[in-house]
Formats: structure tokens, sequence, C-alpha cells
């Protein structure tokens, strides 16, 4: 009766704990696994690998199989998932450190034009400092020893 009550608050709950759910599935009364299912199919949004209320041992560990195969599946789909949301916040992050290091290299460019020689240098310093590493770095690089002034 326990199991029962667990597996219904979670499948209501929509928590995420099919391990335990899995493992479970032959080993509680009928009522139970029938819980247990659905808190699987919920969790799964909607896949059914059973088990039937009258399933036999066989069927029911067939279908522990199937659940623990979308499970390890679900869990490497997440996994590259997340590998895909941290690679593009790298690229993101990279992007605006390029349009950063660009920027001011045109804000330098500008200072250089404008006859405030110092400033631009100075600023041109920063660039090669912060963001080394990027063609904005390089191209201040060569302005301050004196290459491509503007």
């Amino acid at each position: 009766m326990e199991q029962w009550a667990a597996a219904s608050v979670i499948r209501i709950a929509g928590w995420q704990v099919p391990d335990e759910l899995i493992a479970n599935l032959g080993r509680v009364s009928i009522d139970a696994r029938r819980e247990i299912r659905a808190a699987l199919m919920a969790i799964s949004e909607g896949n059914d690998f059973g088990p039937e209320a009258d399933d036999n041992d066989e069927q029911i560990a067939r279908a522990v199989a199937k659940w623990r195969a979308w499970r390890d599946a679900e869990i490497i789909r997440l996994q590259e998932e997340r590998t895909a949301l941290e690679e593009q916040k790298r690229l993101a992050a990279l992007q605006k450190k390029l349009d950063d290091a660009s920027a001011r290299l045109r804000l330098a460019d500008l200072y250089w034009k404008s006859g405030k020689k110092e400033t631009a240098r100075t600023l041109w310093e920063k660039i090669v400092k912060e963001y080394a590493d990027t063609p904005a770095a390089d191209k201040a690089e060569k302005l301050l020893r004196g290459l491509d002034y503007p």
C-alpha cells in the first residue's frame, strides 16, 4: 500500500525518479504496479513499456528491461543536451569577447583620428592585455609597435 501511495504522489507531483520506480515494478502489488507504470509514463511523456497488471514474471522482466533502456537513452540524451548548451554558452561568451574587443579597437581608432593619441595607445594596450588571442588584440599590438598606424 505504501509503494502504491508513493507512486501516486510521484506521478501527481511530476517527480522524476525513474530508477526506483523501475526497480520496484516486479516487487509490488498489482495496484502499486499500475501506479508505478502510470508514473513512469508521465515521467517519460507517454512512453509505455508495461507491464500489464496480469503479466507473468518474464513479461515483467522484459518491461523492466525496456524501461531501463529508455532511462539509459534518456540519460545520454540529457547529457548531450547539457553538453550542447554548455558549448552554446561557451561560443556566445567567445563571440561577446570578440565583439567587445572589436568595438574597443574601433573606439581606439576614433581616439587616434581625433588626435587623442595617448588615449588610443592606452586603449590598445588594454585590448592586447584583456583580449589576447583575438584579431583585435593582434591589430592593437601591431598598432602599438608602430605598424599600420591609421
